[in-house]
């Protein structure tokens, strides 16, 4: 039997967690299919992006910025804070 080596920490992808707030009533499916017009496919998967309850969405450091961005094109969202501990952000 093969054993599987951990990944070293510092090889890890480091998680962001983006708060949004919307004026009106938006549901979580709209929000992601807004996204992927955006980023597309390919960049939905670069991203690891993770839509969690309470307005969070989870993504890598390495893409938090496109991420961002494509939030910013969705008409009645905003973004409310982004951090990187979950606890921080209010979840």
């Amino acid at each position: 039997m093969i054993k599987i080596k951990h990944i070293l920490p510092s090889l890890r992808e480091k998680p962001r967690y983006i708060k949004y707030e919307t004026a009106q009533k938006m549901s979580v499916d709209t929000i992601y299919q807004n996204i992927k017009e955006f980023l597309g496919e390919l960049g939905m998967a670069k991203a690891g992006i993770k839509m969690m309850k309470n307005s969070i969405i989870r993504t890598n450091t390495k893409n938090l910025d496109e991420v961002k961005s494509a939030l910013v094109l969705v008409k009645g969202l905003e973004i409310v804070k982004v951090s990187g501990l979950l606890n921080r952000i209010g979840g």
